[in-house]
Order: structure tokens, then C-alpha cells, then sequence
């Protein structure tokens, strides 16, 4: 599992999170799939507008599919038991890092959302970890989510590879005092 000290995350999930979910798994499971659903069309949507660089459509490829495919395995664990996954909603969490993404150039553009996106998966990679340790799950379901865990961790470690290391250190200073004050949303 990956250390959760090496994330960039500025604030812990509350605790008061895996209490939710633990109250709650059938209306977790629900928003995870939009979760996953999501990252898969954010995923097509910097592929869409950054074709020109071959790196970041190998790179959204593969991360949309793997989205996807993690869209469908909590979608079937959602049906199973007898669950409907209904539109996404709006997360405050990841609209409030979206505010930070400079839009001075289509390069500084992608970069910055490539950081918002590293950071949004190590959230989850951070949330999927306490699920793991703290959640009372089933063993199909802990083998499940330390699946999607490492997933998610690598997830983090492509996206947040792919900016250059100077534009990732600025996105990261800038968004510090954000993120220690900013609540973790649902996913």
C-alpha cells in the first residue's frame, strides 16, 4: 500500500468520512461508480483536447479505460444489490481545485489540470487505504478495494509524473492553503 505521508494531500480525510461510509456502503458504492465515471470522462476530455501530444493520449488512453473498467466493477457491485446509479452530481471538492487551473495558455491549462487530476486520485488512494483498514468489509470486497487502491496510487504517481517537475512544485505551492482548508468531497 502506498504511505500516505508521501501524498500530497495538506489535510486527512475526517474520521467522521469512514463512520459515513460504514452507515451508509450502499450509498458510498453509488457515488464511488460517478466517481469512476467521472475520472473516465475527465480522462477523454484531455485526451480531446490535447491529441496533439502523442504522451497524453497513450497516457488518458489507458487511464480512461482503467476508469471505465473500475466504472463497471462498482456498477455491477451497486446492481447486485439492487442499487441504481443515477447522473453525476457536482463535487464542491474538485470544483474548487478546478478554480486553480490557469488558463493562460492551452500547455499551462494542461498542466495544471494534470495536477488537479494526481491530486484527486491520491485522494482516493488515501480514502480506499482507510476503507481497507478501518471499514468492516467483506473479504471480497477488502480484496476489491486494495485492488482499486493500487490502482488509484498509480494513478496518482502517472498523472503526477506527466507535468514538468517545476509547473508541479508551483500547482502544489498554490494550492497548499486550498487544500488545508478545503474539505475532501464525496469520492
Amino acid at each position: 500500500m502506498i504511505d500516505l505521508e508521501r501524498l500530497p494531500l495538506k489535510a486527512a480525510t475526517p474520521p467522521a468520512w469512514i463512520e459515513a461510509v460504514k452507515r451508509d456502503f450502499n450509498g458510498f458504492l453509488v457515488d464511488h461508480a460517478c466517481c469512476e465515471r467521472k475520472a473516465a470522462s475527465s480522462a477523454l476530455s484531455l485526451l480531446a483536447r490535447y491529441s496533439k501530444y502523442p504522451v497524453i493520449v497513450e497516457t488518458m488512453t489507458t487511464l480512461a479505460r482503467e476508469e471505465l473498467e473500475h466504472f463497471a466493477q462498482v456498477f455491477r457491485l451497486a446492481s447486485d444489490r439492487g442499487l441504481q446509479v443515477g447522473p453525476d452530481e457536482k463535487d464542491h471538492y474538485v470544483n474548487a481545485l478546478l478554480k486553480f487551473v490557469r488558463t493562460d495558455t492551452p500547455e499551462i491549462r494542461l498542466l495544471d489540470r494534470l495536477v488537479v487530476s494526481a491530486l484527486i486520485e491520491a485522494r482516493s488512494a488515501e480514502r480506499f487505504r482507510i476503507l481497507i483498514e478501518d471499514g468492516d468489509l467483506s473479504p471480497d470486497l477488502q480484496t476489491f478495494y486494495s485492488a482499486l487502491h493500487r490502482s488509484e496510487a498509480g494513478h496518482y504517481r502517472v498523472l503526477s509524473a506527466s507535468p514538468s517537475a517545476y509547473s508541479l512544485v508551483k500547482m502544489w505551492q498554490r494550492l497548499s492553503p486550498v487544500l488545508q482548508r478545503l474539505k475532501p468531497g464525496s469520492c
